[in-house]
C-alpha cells in the first residue's frame, strides 16, 4: 500500500513541476556564454569567500551546530509509527505554529533563548525515558509528543535565525 501511495505522491509532484515549468515565469537571466571550469571555480570561491566575510559569520555557524547539542523502548512498529506519525506529526505543526506566533507577538531577539530552551526539552523527556524505562503506552506517547511539540516550538527560532542572520548576502 505505501509503494502505492508514494508512487501516486511521486506522479503529483512530476506533474506539478511540469506545470510549473510551463506556466510559472522565469525569472532567469540567460547566461550569455559558456564559462570555464577554471571560472567556475573562481566563482565558487568569491561565493564561499563572500559568505566568511559576513560579520560574525563563526559565531552564526557555532550556534547553528550546537542549537541541537544531543539527541527503543520496546516498542512494536505500529506503535512507533502511531506515536510518532499522528500525535508527533500534530504535535510538531502545533507547536510551529504557536513558536511563529510567539516569535511574532515578542520578536526574534526576545525570544530566541526561549525558543533555543523549549527545542531541547525533548532531551529531558528521553533521558526521563532512558532511567525509568516505562512501560505505559500513554506516558511514552506523552514524552514523543512533548518531542515533537519542543521541535516545533523551538525550530521556529532556528529556521529565523538562519534567514536573518546568514541568507541576507548577495549570493
Amino acid at each position: 500500500a505505501w509503494m502505492i501511495i508514494f508512487a501516486v505522491i511521486a506522479a503529483v509532484m512530476v506533474l506539478l513541476g511540469l506545470y510549473h515549468i510551463k506556466m510559472l515565469p522565469s525569472t532567469q537571466v540567460p547566461a550569455t556564454g559558456k564559462k570555464s571550469t577554471s571560472e567556475i571555480m573562481q566563482d565558487l570561491v568569491n561565493v564561499i569567500g563572500n559568505f566568511f566575510t559576513k560579520k560574525h559569520i563563526v559565531y552564526y555557524i557555532f550556534f547553528i551546530i550546537l542549537y541541537r547539542l544531543a539527541e527503543g523502548l520496546g516498542l512494536s512498529l505500529t506503535e512507533i509509527g502511531t506515536l510518532n506519525g499522528v500525535f508527533g506529526s500534530a504535535a510538531f505543526v502545533i507547536g510551529s505554529l504557536l513558536g511563529g506566533i510567539f516569535v511574532a507577538r515578542y520578536g526574534l531577539k526576545k525570544t530566541l533563548f526561549m525558543l533555543c530552551c523549549v527545542f531541547n526539552l525533548p532531551f529531558l523527556a528521553y533521558t526521563f525515558l532512558a532511567v525509568v524505562q516505562p512501560t505505559s503506552l500513554y506516558l511514552i506517547g506523552t514524552c514523543i509528543t512533548m518531542e515533537y511539540f519542543g521541535y516545533g516550538f523551538g525550530f521556529v527560532g532556528l529556521t529565523l535565525f538562519m534567514m536573518q542572520q546568514i541568507a541576507p548576502g548577495k549570493h
